[in-house]
């Protein structure tokens, strides 16, 4: 039985991913990785400050918060989408829509905004409901909302209480705005049961402008260290209600109390004789507390709210090591309660191989039990950097003007695209170092709205890049491939449960990882692809021992050095494939391209893969499957038939030994249409995940066959007619699956 940590521990909630959220590559990678992401809110750039002082403040924020270690997501709704996070594009534009073309928007006017497809500044409230939904802790602000003086008579209470009553987020913030009735506010959040907190060198309760209110606070917490412990305790304890962790304003930085209090008396009053109350009585009181002020008011706002982000930064961090530090611990509950031998929890949070990797392998498997499946894709990831000469001529020594182009690349990733884009939901396993390279690729994947949750960040580690020069006239000059980082990682240094549909797993990986990958596989009893990328990377790698490898792709050249392998392995298959005599039912002619080419190699491998499939470039696809004795059950039946003569096979037999027993099955894919390429890189990749989501939406028997190596073709030859490495308008539905 797990002991009461494993018990205790709450598993990470996903990031809720609608046609109505949008996710900032960077917000996206970070909640994937599981990296501190701090919250902050839009009112205060559509409603707080004029253009462009409000996006100036706001980019300076969000340094400040990713110089503590975490990441922002700036919240705001553009054109009827709520976005976690804004680009520099995006912020500019929004600090440009004025309040006029903005709403505020709490809980209340979400569903109004959307379905207008307007565009809105999230107040706390809204922002808290948002952050909640995308799975952030943290939220830093300048000041909550409260109840309003004479609140009373008017009920005037904002928003932002009843929000943290409800909502499991944490508000750093400078208190209540001074403008409000601290008291009554106090008072309020006590009877949602939020939890208050003080983080300052004294209990007191500061009051937006001026670091104490004359109150004091519920709580004192003056360390960093404290201040997460309570957000943690809360989490843990399902309380569904917000911590508010009230950050005085530096002295350095306060206005002055009597000239702010004088300001604000002057500002209500004049609220009150014009009628303004409800939503638009806060942005009046503060831009007329400013206007009397002569702009102090405004200046200890902007310092108040970069101090709040220091802050907040600082304990999405912390929260971010507690949280890491309990999925170890569960981790180690977990091979402690199984019984399991020879592995303990790693510093990423999940179980290190052992001397026998099947021991780490069977813990994945059961920890991914009650998870959905999906497809797992183990391979190559990598920054592909193309620099192209504006010259046909190359001299050593010198410098040269060009373009340079970075693109997300890799095997792996390649492979993973296609499968994304068929709707699988693969999960891409592999590896970058903890630098830029590594960042911006994360980005790229993340961009891509494809899980990274299955991509490792290995510390002192440089991310794989394959740094490519082209003439003017697109020809190789010299190519640099550091590639060395795909070797060093392990699936069980994956924090998320591997649960396999099926697995992909490319020549791109070490020994080791590439028997864990097809074990998980062999385990869940789901198709195995191994594409081998290369002959050095497919010479490298044990496939000839593994037990459990479905499906191979590999290219003609690949082929013939796979089967030298074979051969060179178990001389005694060879010999006896040598003393049979072979023929083909019905006495049907061989091609020649298959019979000089293919047949006898590819034969040789499906003793080992039993189905293999040969990407032959502009001849087509030729499979060579061995039958089971499944695949013989269907050969009577009209099913079995049918797919023999289906038309996408230019030719198809079976091959059969000298006592007429049914051996193989041989069918070659001519190309569909005819194609003039504009870029061959990834059309074989794109080829290798559409056959793994055919495997996976049409079956491994036999009949599907036809089905999966048509929609396989197809989107081969799309990705050749495009510019990038997998067609960016893949879909089922033009492939056919």
């Amino acid at each position: 039985m797990a002991n009461a940590a494993a018990r205790r521990f709450a598993p990470t909630r996903r990031a809720l991913s609608t046609d109505l959220f949008v996710y900032s590559p960077s917000v996206r990678a970070a909640l994937d990785a599981h990296k501190p992401v701090v919250a902050l809110e839009s009112t205060i750039i559509s409603h707080g400050m004029p253009f462009p002082q409000n996006v100036e403040t706001a980019r300076v924020v969000e340094d400040i918060i990713r110089s503590e270690g975490a990441e922002p997501a700036t919240i705001a709704i553009l054109d009827g989408a709520i976005h976690v996070g804004l680009t520099d594009a995006e912020m500019t534009a929004f600090g440009q829509l004025g309040r006029d073309r903005v709403s505020k928007t709490s809980r209340r006017d979400f569903a109004a905004v959307l379905a207008r497809g307007g565009s809105g500044g999230t107040t706390v409230s809204g922002t808290m409901l948002v952050a909640d939904k995308a799975g952030i802790d943290v939220f830093t602000t300048g000041g909550i909302g409260g109840v309003h003086r004479g609140a009373e008579e008017t009920m005037d209470i904002s928003a932002d209480l009843t929000e943290l009553g409800r909502t499991p987020v944490a508000v750093v913030c400078a208190g209540v705005k001074s403008i409000l009735d601290i008291p009554k506010t106090l008072e309020y959040l006590e009877t949602q049961g939020v939890t208050v907190t003080t983080h300052g060198p004294t209990a007191d309760f500061p009051a937006f402008y001026t670091p104490r209110s004359g109150l004091k606070s519920p709580n004192h917490s003056p360390t960093i260290d404290e201040c997460a412990a309570i957000i943690y305790a809360n989490k843990q304890l399902q309380l569904r209600s917000g911590v508010v962790v009230a950050v005085p304003i530096p002295e350095q930085h306060a206005a002055s109390s009597a000239l702010i209090q004088s300001a604000i008396d002057q500002a209500l009053a004049e609220a009150v004789a014009r009628g303004i109350v409800g939503r638009d009585a806060t942005p009046f009181l503060l831009a007329r507390v400013a206007e009397l002020t002569r702009g102090k008011s405004l200046a200890a706002n902007i310092e108040l709210i970069k101090n709040n982000a220091h802050v907040g930064g600082k304990i999405a961090a912390r929260l971010a090591e507690m949280k890491r530090a309990e999925r170890e611990r569960a981790a180690k509950a977990t091979v402690q309660s199984l019984g399991l031998p020879g592995a303990a929890a790693s510093t990423s949070g999940t179980v290190t191989a052992s001397k026998d990797p099947r021991v780490s392998l069977d813990l994945n498997a059961k920890a991914a039990a009650t998870q959905e499946k999906r497809p797992i894709v183990v391979g190559g990831l990598a920054l592909d950097v193309t620099s192209t000469l504006a010259t046909k001529d190359l001299q050593l020594h010198s410098s040269f003007p060009g373009r340079v182009q970075q693109t997300a690349g890799g095997v792996g990733r390649n492979v993973a695209e296609a499968m994304h884009l068929l709707d699988t939901n693969p999960l891409l396993v592999s590896a970058v170092g903890d630098d830029f390279a590594g960042k911006t690729l994360l980005e790229m994947v993340a961009a891509a709205d494809m899980d990274t949750s299955g991509i490792i960040t290995m510390p002192h580690q440089r991310t794989a890049v394959y740094n490519a020069v082209h003439t003017s006239d697109g020809q190789l000059a010299t190519a640099v491939a550091d590639m060395g980082v795909l070797t060093r990682f392990a699936l069980p240094q994956v924090r998320v449960p591997l649960n396999p549909s099926v697995v992909v797993v490319d020549g791109n990986v070490n020994p080791a990882t590439f028997h864990e990958a097809v074990a998980l596989g062999a385990q869940a009893n789901v198709p195995v692809v191994f594409e081998p990328t290369s002959v050095p990377k497919a010479s490298a790698l044990p496939w000839f021992r593994a037990k459990g490898i479905t499906h191979t792709t590999p290219n003609l050249v690949e082929l013939g050095a796979m089967a030298e392998i074979m051969a060179d392995k178990y001389p005694e298959k060879v010999d006896r494939l040598n003393r049979t005599q072979w023929g083909t039912l019905g006495s049907v002619r061989i091609p020649p391209f298959i019979e000089q080419a293919i047949l006898s190699p590819a034969v040789l491998l499906a003793l080992q893969v039993p189905t293999v499939v040969v990407k032959c470039g502009k001849d087509g696809i030729v499979v060579v499957r061995r039958l089971s004795e499944t695949d013989l059950d269907y050969l009577d039946t009209r099913a079995g038939a049918q797919a023999l003569r289906d038309d996408v096979w230019s030719w198809a037999t079976i091959v059969v030994s000298e006592k007429r027993t049914p051996e193989y099955m041989v069918a070659w894919a001519q190309p569909g249409t005819p194609v003039n390429p504009v870029n061959v890189t990834g059309a074989g990749d794109t080829l290798v995940g559409t056959l793994a989501a055919g495997l996976l939406m049409a079956g491994k028997q036999w009949p599907a066959l036809p089905s999966v190596i048509r929609a396989a073709r197809r989107a081969a030859e799309m990705t050749l007619m495009s510019e990038f490495a997998v067609h960016p308008k893949l879909s089922r539905s033009r492939v056919g699956l």
